[in-house]
């Protein structure tokens, strides 16, 4: 049984092997399943014809019970095959011939990239509805945080061949904590424009003296509390908001604001811990 630490390590053991990486796979499916690899090909080959003929002919998906599908998954994979423009159809043909082996976990690599955004959004409707009708497991690889946004539950971020961080969707972008994960998150979110706005020659932002730029984070599950009216209130601080962002993550809300505050540097502290215990994270990004 195939034992490794990284994607990379796994690629080392098949160039060393001087195999490619799909005979590698293979061959330990068919250890673990105690079959020969021809089997196993063979196998895999009949129910991939089936599917295509079932495709190309439009035939009854029912009557193809060799596909080892039920009648309703065979008519989802007919669906499949048959959706999207020219390059939606290609990979979700692709999706429907990776189904035909009856998979309990389906690799997607890349396979919105490049992709037009409504050909996007179709082949991660029909991932969904994989993952939904079929209970596959969908382990995709991918360069898009949108992607991970809107389709996945857990992710791994992997630097250099090594995973640096994982956790469920939702607490990764709220609280990324490398570095190489903050700027994937921050690609996402129209909050790190507040750089581009500091750094613009035309001075876009002018702090007064004893102003703060900070940038809030909303850490819990829910962005329904008024802290910006409270703490304007309660501190008597003057707030003006640059930049606002909520979105669904994993089905839960997650907001985040880019504010400028002024009104002495004592209410400002007092604030900013006033919103700290109260799962906002607070980050100083320039001062007056």
């Amino acid at each position: 049984m195939l034992t490794y630490q990284s994607v990379s390590e796994l690629c080392q053991l098949a160039e060393q092997e001087g195999r490619t990486l799909s005979q590698v796979i293979l061959s330990d499916q068919a250890e673990q399943l105690e079959q020969s690899e021809q089997a196993l090909y063979d196998q895999m080959a009949a129910r991939l014809q089936v599917m295509r003929e079932s495709v190309q002919t439009g035939m009854d998906p029912q009557l193809r019970s060799a596909s080892g599908l039920s009648g309703g998954d065979a008519a989802k994979m007919l669906r499949y095959a048959a959706g999207g423009g020219m390059t939606g159809a290609f990979v979700n043909e692709a999706i429907a011939r990776a189904l035909a082996s009856d998979p309990e976990v389906l690799l997607s690599d890349e396979a919105t990239s490049a992709l037009d955004p409504e050909t996007t959004q179709s082949i991660l409707r029909l991932l969904k509805e994989v993952n939904r009708a079929l209970g596959v497991t969908i382990l995709i690889i991918t360069h898009e945080m949108q992607v991970i946004k809107e389709i996945c539950s857990q992710v791994y971020v992997m630097e250099g061949g090594r995973i640096v961080e994982q956790g469920d969707v939702f607490q990764v972008f709220a609280v990324p904590r490398q570095a190489v994960t903050r700027r994937f998150v921050d690609s996402t979110s129209h909050l790190s424009r507040i750089q581009e706005l500091l750094d613009d020659p035309a001075r876009p932002i002018k702090l007064n003296p004893g102003d703060y730029l900070f940038r809030l984070n909303y850490l819990e599950r829910s962005t329904s509390e008024a802290l910006i009216s409270n703490i304007s209130r309660r501190f008597e601080l003057d707030v003006n908001i640059l930049l606002g962002s909520i979105e669904l993550i994993d089905g839960n809300p997650l907001g985040g604001l880019v504010v400028v505050a002024g009104g002495g540097h004592d209410k400002i502290a007092a604030a900013a811990e006033y919103l700290s215990k109260r799962n906002v994270q607070v980050e100083v990004i320039s001062h007056g």
